[in-house]
């Protein structure tokens, strides 16, 4: 691996000489991100790379007491997840860790029936050299264009009040956008009919690859409002 970082020395021209630094990593790991590009200048001791071991990759789910007894420490599980996998088949990983005592359902989990419900946090570990999709927080995203959210004139009427009336928004893949607007302008209504969290009376568009009307469960689960 090549880094960014090196020893300056004055060359007699007086140009600046870059000698590039060299690591070796001492284990087996995969690439999990990668912060810059071919041909971007990188600040030295800046990571260039993001890297994980093999056998670091782990599933955390929850479980209520009365199932509680049908896990045990190193027995294997099937996991179904868009992003382990190619997301058609189960994965076997194995439980290593049982919590002991009971907590309520985490507020990532959003289920209407499992609130306020105590559960047991469970962890097993994915095998080595499992293929995790990156990306969108949460999973997987399909094949996007351009663009990561394309719609077009949205419409949300409550009652007698129309809160959005006929907005477009088109954002490209791998930029940051600033959302603004007075308060009640329908800021919160068109990100919300974005995210999936909100149906919209007209319009359409798709939101990281995913159909904001047919495929909004797709949206809500890849955790969209940390995503965009």
């Amino acid at each position: 691996m090549r880094m960014a970082s090196g020893n300056a020395g004055c060359a007699e021209s007086g140009a600046m000489a870059i000698e590039p630094a060299h690591s070796e990593c001492k284990s087996l790991r995969t690439a999990q991100r990668d912060f810059f590009r071919t041909g971007e200048y990188v600040n030295a001791g800046s990571p260039v790379l993001a890297l994980m071991p093999v056998n670091s990759l782990k599933v955390r789910f929850f479980v209520p007491q009365s199932q509680l007894g049908q896990f045990k420490v190193g027995a294997m599980v099937d996991v179904f997840a868009d992003g382990v996998g190619d997301g058609s088949r189960p994965v076997q990983a194995q439980l290593f860790h049982i919590a002991r005592s009971a907590e309520f359902t985490p507020p990532v989990i959003y289920d209407k029936k499992s609130r306020q419900k105590l559960v047991f946090l469970l962890e097993a570990r994915l095998p080595p050299l499992i293929h995790l999709k990156t990306g969108a927080a949460g999973g997987y995203c399909p094949a996007m264009s351009e663009l990561a959210v394309d719609v077009h004139g949205l419409v949300k009427r409550f009652g007698s009040k129309v809160a959005v009336n006929g907005v477009d928004i088109q954002l490209p893949v791998s930029q940051v956008w600033g959302f603004l607007g007075p308060n009640g302008s329908g800021k919160t209504t068109t990100i919300r009919m974005i995210c999936g969290l909100l149906n919209c009376d007209a319009g359409s568009g798709q939101c990281l690859g995913f159909d904001i009307l047919r495929e909004a469960e797709q949206i809500r689960r890849l955790d969209c409002h940390n995503t965009l």
